[in-house]
């Protein structure tokens, strides 16, 4: 889905933690490429940076220049990555990984 999105939408990417873990984690994946921009939250001045806190989503918006109305937040984990996005006024998308540390069967 990225590399079909990548180039015909701007595109960017929020991870929690430590910088040499969350860009190891990038680097293997080989996604770096793929996105206009790509913030690390511990990387804006520590773990308070990290979801459900708005700074990220806000510096987003911002170095996109893409208003929250015109945003959509994929995540995994909706009792932390959705809090923030939802006020600010961005869709959200709930990607429900089969195996992921956040997944649920649907009933």
């Amino acid at each position: 889905m990225l590399s079909r999105l990548h180039g015909r939408k701007k595109l960017g990417l929020i991870t929690d933690g430590r910088p040499e873990g969350q860009r190891a984690k990038i680097s293997a994946l080989g996604i770096e490429v793929l996105f206009d921009e790509i913030i690390i939250t511990d990387e804006l001045g520590g773990p308070e940076y990290r979801k459900p806190s708005p700074e990220a989503f806000e510096i987003m918006s911002r170095r996109l220049s893409v208003p929250f109305a015109r945003m959509a937040y994929i995540g995994d984990n909706i009792s932390k990555d959705f809090t923030a996005p939802e006020k600010l006024g961005m869709r959200c998308i709930w990607f429900q990984n089969p195996g992921g540390l956040y997944y649920e069967e649907r009933k």
